[in-house]
């Protein structure tokens, strides 16, 4: 209690300094009706002429040649550097020539394009109207399939700067200090087929679900794999006969599913259970999710019965595997499963289309308990006789209480009418982590906007690039 009421005394002074030194040194940073109102129009403008550059290009390096002609037509300094990254510079304004120097960074990716659009307007909306700053850049980091490529390659030189501020999509605004250390696995192993002396065969299908970053603890999200695997398990444990054709579902290891399908051949002595623990799970389907997926959809009918299955060992061994991996909470605060989690997984994807292979995301508040679940994911992997990868791996960027660089940027948040939350950790697979690994010292915050708030957030970042010429 004494730590937080010293904070919010510490904040309170800091944005009074500010306020008294803007108002009372000659030095005037808030924005007139009419300057206010160019910032929210160019917002918007921006975020308009960034669609259809990020929409219609090719691919990544022509987004980038092509933002590189805007910020040459918008009287901004442009360099490309490489892995398809860009810097845009505003140098600094009359007289700040000696101020610290600010960074703004964000993701240019085709894929949720208009997130990405979002975050770069904002920030350039900003720079085109600040007045009062010091070398200002926005470095756009080029991504593909969320592998962070361009962070990956982007120079040391461009991460040694006063302030380093990464700008990502966030459905409320959030300020960042911290993120989860993150991994990729896949696990594998080829297939043998079988024919069948079964004479029916189902296909269940579940879709229509949302397919979003599987960080999002904030509620329980539907997996129709892990829901599809549970009903087989069910079945088998339960002494039914049933054979798996094919069982496919998802896009991305980090990412929750939108949809899977089985196909499930059923002995003609099984079928009446089958049926019974099939409808149940629809119905425990529908009854969980149905309210908060209103598109979902789960659908199951028979189909004519393939000539070759899945042979029973490789059968067994999806399932035990399925069985064996956790999904969802790994560890949590408490002991007893209570408390805030501290480590999730997600099984993302799952194919049969060829040799096997499910594709899981990892995700632990620490590089430590990352290292656990990487142990325990290869033993169930090497015990149901598959192939464990690591295919991607994010270390932990550890959090901090942001000190001065958070203060300057809440006080800039007063000013610019936004509630600026405390900081917090995310679980999402951030940039910051791969910059933090280049450069321990780097003096970072991640900074969550939106579209809801896209005027508040830039004008919090033209009042921030004001406060930060008075610390010289």
């Amino acid at each position: 209690m004494r730590k937080s009421l010293i904070f919010i005394i510490a904040v309170v002074v800091t944005a009074a300094t500010l306020f008294f030194t803007f108002n009372f040194s000659g030095c005037t940073a808030s924005l007139d009706e009419e300057s206010a109102s160019q910032l929210k129009n160019d917002v918007y403008d921006i975020y308009e002429e960034l669609k259809p550059i990020y929409l219609d290009s090719k691919d990544i390096y022509e987004v980038r040649d092509h933002m590189y002609e805007w910020g040459k037509e918008h009287g901004f300094s442009v360099s490309k550097l490489a892995g398809g990254n860009l810097v845009i510079t505003k140098h600094p304004s009359r007289n700040k020539k000696d101020s610290p120097e600010t960074v703004f960074q964000c993701t240019m990716s085709q894929d949720n394009y208009k997130e990405h659009c979002q975050t770069a307007a904002i920030a350039l909306a900003a720079m085109k109207n600040a007045s009062i700053h010091g070398q200002v850049s926005l470095i756009l980091t080029a991504d593909i399939e969320g592998k962070h490529t361009g962070a990956k390659m982007l120079s040391r030189s461009y991460l040694n700067t006063d302030y380093f501020m990464n700008l990502e999509y966030s459905p409320e605004t959030a300020v960042y200090t911290g993120s989860a250390a993150t991994a990729e696995y896949s696990m594998s192993c080829p297939l043998t087929k079988s024919e069948t002396a079964a004479d029916k065969a189902y296909e269940i299908t579940i879709t229509g679900l949302s397919c979003v970053d599987s960080s999002d603890c904030s509620k329980k999200h539907p997996n129709p794999i892990v829901t599809i695997a549970d009903l087989l398990t069910n079945c088998k444990s339960g002494g039914l006969i049933i054979e798996l054709a094919e069982f496919n579902g998802g896009t991305s290891a980090c990412k929750f599913p939108s949809s899977a399908t089985a196909v499930i051949v059923v002995d003609q002595s099984s079928e009446t259970k089958f049926l019974k623990k099939l409808e149940k799970c629809q119905d425990d389907f529908t009854d969980d999710y149905y309210n908060d997926q209103p598109n979902m959809d789960f659908e199951f009918k028979e189909v004519q019965v393939p000539s070759k299955v899945i042979s029973e060992k490789y059968t067994s061994n999806i399932l035990s595997l399925m069985y064996t991996t956790v999904n969802g909470t790994y560890s949590t605060t408490e002991e007893d499963g209570e408390g805030d989690p501290t480590a999730l997984a997600n099984k993302g994807s799952i194919s049969t289309k060829e040799d096997f292979e499910l594709s899981m995301c990892a995700r632990a508040a620490d590089n430590g308990l990352l290292e656990e679940m990487d142990g325990s994911y290869r033993k169930s992997a090497e015990l149901s006789d598959m192939k464990f990868t690591i295919k991607d791996e994010t270390p932990c960027w550890p959090f901090s209480d942001g000190g001065d660089f958070y203060k300057l940027l809440s006080s800039a948040g007063s000013q610019g009418g936004l509630d600026m939350p405390e900081p917090s950790s995310t679980f999402k697979k951030s940039e910051c982590a791969v910059f933090y690994k280049k450069t321990n010292d780097i003096n970072m915050i991640s900074f969550g906007v939106n579209n809801g708030s896209s005027f508040e957030q830039s004008k919090t970042l033209v009042y921030f690039l004001s406060f930060v010429c008075l610390e010289k």
